[in-house]
């Protein structure tokens, strides 16, 4: 009997401790408003419990009902029921024809079931090959995209990345603009070319003798670097753009460096990589 019920208190109490350190529910949002983000936490607790949730650094605009502290972009708040939502720009990064959304979620508690949910713009477009993992679906209302992840049984310490490209809306106006420009800036080229351009393709070809030498693989990461924003890409992006495996890009990334034609910036769980 007494056996018995020592057995029965210690399944109690695991049973309580069990439910004391789990979440029934968490739902991430983010709302894309044009190159903000409005992020949402929404979290269901099994009890009234005190948690923490890492702030990107440009964090503005927080609300909660619930109590919290901030201590170097980690938010500790204290409920069962949380609702906590700020602005951010550091999460979506601009490339020539929309955004990047490039962010890493880190869960400080275990979760039973994760929902995440990016709401783009009215009018924007998501890229389907440059998402990554692959949503569990993708929804519209007409007017709005949604992609959406759904998660069983995260552990506390689980981290997952997101990398998804957004094709910015365009207006009429805007083409209109661009053909105006395009048109003015090929009739300056014209009057230009002899004297300007064939000069500037000269040196550069003087200045660059190590390219010649490159084997493909390391053309494509040069060639798409130069290509991009500030001649500098996430390491993901690369490995969309050049269609690399991870190793491969990685190898060749090295070669690169090891000529100093290039330089890799680590950045939390990912690299930046950009031209010298």
């Amino acid at each position: 009997m007494g056996k018995g019920f020592l057995a029965l208190f210690i399944g109690i109490m695991l049973i309580f401790l069990i439910s004391s350190v789990s979440a029934s529910s968490y739902n991430i949002e983010f709302n894309q408003i044009d190159s903000k983000l409005l992020v949402k936490h929404i979290i269901s607790l099994d009890n009234e419990q005190e948690i923490s949730i890492n702030l990107p650094s440009d964090a503005y605009s927080l609300s909660s009902d619930n109590p919290y502290t901030i201590n170097e972009n980690i938010l500790t708040i204290t409920g069962k029921n949380i609702k906590v939502s700020y602005l951010t720009l550091s999460a979506l990064e601009k490339v020539s024809d929309g955004y990047y959304l490039i962010d890493t979620i880190k869960f400080n508690f275990p979760a039973d079931n994760v929902t995440i949910r990016l709401i783009l713009s009215e009018g924007n477009f998501v890229d389907i090959e440059k998402i990554f993992p692959e949503p569990s679906s993708i929804t519209t209302d007409g007017k709005q995209i949604s992609l959406i992840w759904n998660l069983n049984n995260v552990k506390q310490g689980d981290d997952l990345p997101i990398v998804a490209g957004i094709k910015a809306k365009s207006s009429s106006l805007s083409w209109l603009f661009w053909i105006l420009v395009v048109l003015i800036a090929l009739s300056a080229l014209y009057l230009i070319y002899d004297k300007l351009i064939k000069g500037k393709v000269a040196k550069k070809e003087e200045k660059s003798p190590i390219e010649s030498h490159l084997i493909e693989s390391e053309k494509a990461v040069l060639s798409a670097l130069k290509g991009a924003d500030r001649g500098e890409m996430w390491q993901k992006q690369l490995q969309i753009s050049t269609g690399f495996s991870k190793a491969k890009l990685s190898r060749v990334i090295r070669n690169l460096e090891s000529r100093n034609l290039i330089d890799k910036i680590p950045f939390g769980n990912t690299n930046k990589v950009r031209l010298k």
